[in-house]
């Protein structure tokens, strides 16, 4: 990425989104074509896409779990903030360049996503495989967004219910983790009974997650992002995207099943706050999470106009 910025640097005088976007037009050149490409895989690193999202369940694996969930959140949507800026304002006018491949990296990305998902047996892993498919809905809205002038506004909306979805998530696994020392999913075996309030919680974030009721927050989002691609016609991309949503309710709910269809069993037992106060304090926040998800499930008028604001600077 960097390289590519050296190289668009070297190729239009020009360090600013705006210069760089009036210059582009001008540079009719491969090396300019090789620049760009550089620049976009290294974003799409960071978005964790389709090839390059192979480090995302090694290292949100055996990253601490609050590393693991700034990483799921607020690294997430830092990283589509700057996709938006560089895609849109200074690639904007090479449009026809990126548009090419980014739909099928979109597609690819949220399939391998959602495949790998279904095969994991760790809680981290399976979570870092659904933050990989979840970039590949994310993908969607990144592709609408001058087509249709609500396709950033729509991002941005799904970007910050997203992080509030995960990061609550992860705050309840990163509790029920430290307390066992694995994150198997055997470990959460009668959780729902030693522990009903944190288990109900975990099981509000991953309906969010899934886009089921009663995580309206998560299928709002899922509705203003895929109805602004199919106005952009991105209709194909947004039928795949809902064949793995679909797919993907299995993974979410096999971790609601494991909660409350399984007996305690002799190794489970319930997080204990008097031990340390990551659990206490974890599910503090967690609480937060869940009451701003149910706000804006109720008003989501407020966020979406915000982010509509937003998206015209």
């Amino acid at each position: 990425m960097l390289y590519g910025f050296s190289l668009i640097f070297a190729l239009s005088g020009e360090l600013s989104f705006v210069g760089i976007s009036a210059k582009l037009p001008t540079l009719d050149s491969e090396l300019t074509l090789f620049a760009l490409a550089l620049t976009s895989f290294g974003i799409l690193l960071k978005l964790s896409a389709f090839p390059f999202h192979f480090w995302t369940a090694d290292v949100y694996q055996g990253a601490p779990s609050a590393v693991t969930a700034y990483m799921a959140s607020v690294v997430k949507v830092a990283s589509f903030c700057a996709a938006i800026r560089v895609f849109w304002l200074a690639f904007g006018t090479s449009v026809a360049f990126w548009s090419e491949f980014l739909p099928a990296i979109a597609v690819a990305t949220m399939t391998i996503g959602t495949l790998m998902a279904l095969r994991q047996t760790d809680i981290k892993r399976m979570l870092a495989f659904s933050s990989v498919a979840h970039s590949g809905y994310l993908m969607v809205g990144l592709l609408s967004g001058a087509s249709e002038s609500q396709g950033i506004a729509a991002l941005l909306f799904y970007l910050v219910l997203y992080m509030i979805m995960t990061l609550g998530a992860f705050d309840v696994v990163g509790a029920l983790i430290a307390e066992k020392g694995d994150s198997k999913i055997s470990v959460l075996k009668g959780f729902a009974k030693s522990r009903p309030i944190a288990a109900l919680l975990l099981s509000f974030f991953l309906l969010c997650l899934a886009g089921l009721p009663p995580g309206v927050a998560g299928l709002v989002a899922k509705i203003q992002l895929f109805t602004s691609a199919v106005k952009a016609d991105y209709a194909w991309v947004v039928v795949v995207a809902l064949i793995n949503s679909a797919v993907g309710c299995y993974y979410y709910l096999k971790l609601i099943r494991s909660m409350y269809a399984t007996e305690l069993g002799e190794s489970s037992e319930g997080i204990e706050t008097s031990k340390n106060g990551l659990a206490l304090g974890s599910l503090s926040v967690a609480a937060i999470c869940a009451t701003a998800l149910l706000y804006f499930s109720v008003m989501p008028g407020i966020l979406l106009s915000f982010c509509k604001r937003i998206s015209e600077f």
